[in-house]
C-alpha cells in the first residue's frame, strides 16, 4: 500500500448508506438503487462487486476483511477501475494488482497498532467481527449519521442459488461444466450437500444460521439505524425490514438529494 486514502463517506451526511451483500435478493432491488444512485452512498461486500458492475453500479467503497486468496478473486473483475477498498492490514493482499485506492480499518490487534503507529496512520477502530457484513455496518454507523440499509443480506439459499448472478463462485464451476455435468447440476449438488435443510423455497445451513444470529446481535447495537431492503425469509433481530416506500421516506427525511 503506497498511499492510504481517507475513509469512505463522501456523500452528504444525511444520505443513507446502502451496503450490498450478494444474496439472491440483491437482484430484486437493483433497479431501484440504479434509479436512485445519486441519493445513496453505495458500499459493497466483495462477493457483490461482479453483479453491481454488471449493472453499471460502481460502489463508493468495497469493504473486505477476509485474508484468504478466494476473497480477493471477487475483485479481479474491477481490475484497473481504481475502486476504493476499505480493509484492515490483515485482509487479502493484492490491492496494487487492481490499482485500488485503500482506506484502512484498525481491528485493534497488537500488530496493527504497532504498524499503524509506526507509519503515522490514523484509522477508524472496528474490532474484528464474525462476518464482513457486521464490520461494514459498524463502520458505517461510526463514520456516518444516516441510516444504514442492507440489500442482499439473505443468510439462506434461494432454491439452489446461494448468491446473486453473475458471481465469482460460478466462474470456478463453469470451466468444469460439460454435457454430462452441466452447471445447474453442479449447483443442485452443492446446494443439497451444503444446505440440506429446506424450508419452503429456501435452504438453510448451520453456518448461515450462526452468521444470522451474530448479525442480529450486531443489529441490537445499531442505534435503530440499521434496515434491510426487500429481505429474505430469515428474520434478524434488531434490524427493521423495509420496502421501497419506507426507503424513499428514509432518503427524503435524511437529506437525500
Amino acid at each position: 500500500i503506497d498511499e492510504v486514502y481517507p475513509p469512505a463517506g463522501c456523500s452528504p451526511p444525511g444520505v443513507p448508506t446502502v451496503i450490498a451483500a450478494s444474496g439472491p435478493s440483491l437482484k430484486e432491488g437493483i433497479d431501484f438503487f440504479a434509479s436512485h444512485r445519486e441519493q445513496i452512498e453505495l458500499w459493497a461486500l466483495p462477493s457483490s462487486v461482479d453483479f453491481l458492475l454488471s449493472r453499471g453500479l460502481r460502489p463508493d467503497t468495497v469493504v473486505i476483511t477476509d485474508a484468504s486468496y478466494y476473497a480477493f478473486t471477487h475483485l479481479r473483475i474491477a481490475k484497473d477501475q481504481r475502486i476504493h477498498l476499505t480493509m484492515p492490514l490483515s485482509a487479502a493482499r493484492g490491492s496494487w494488482r487492481i490499482a485500488a485506492r485503500v482506506s484502512l480499518v484498525n481491528q485493534e490487534t497488537p500488530v496493527e497498532k504497532l504498524l499503524l503507529d509506526g507509519a503515522g496512520v490514523r484509522a477508524p477502530s472496528i474490532p474484528a467481527q464474525g462476518t464482513v457484513a457486521a464490520t461494514a455496518a459498524l463502520l458505517a454507523l461510526r463514520l456516518r449519521e444516516a441510516p444504514v440499509v442492507f440489500t442482499g443480506l439473505d443468510f439462506c439459499y434461494r432454491d439452489i442459488l446461494s448468491h446473486v448472478r453473475p458471481n465469482n463462485f460460478e466462474n470456478w464451476l463453469e470451466p468444469e461444466s460439460n454435457r454430462l455435468l452441466p452447471l445447474h447440476h453442479q449447483l443442485f449438488s452443492l446446494a443439497a450437500e451444503q444446505a440440506p435443510t429446506r424450508q419452503g423455497r429456501i435452504r438453510r445451513t448451520l453456518s448461515l444460521d450462526t452468521y444470522a444470529g451474530w448479525f442480529g446481535e450486531t443489529g441490537r447495537t445499531g442505534e435503530n439505524r440499521i434496515f434491510r431492503f426487500r429481505p429474505s425469509e430469515i428474520r434478524l433481530q434488531g434490524i427493521v425490514d423495509i420496502g421501497e416506500a419506507e426507503l424513499r421516506r428514509l432518503m427524503r427525511n435524511n437529506g437525500g438529494r
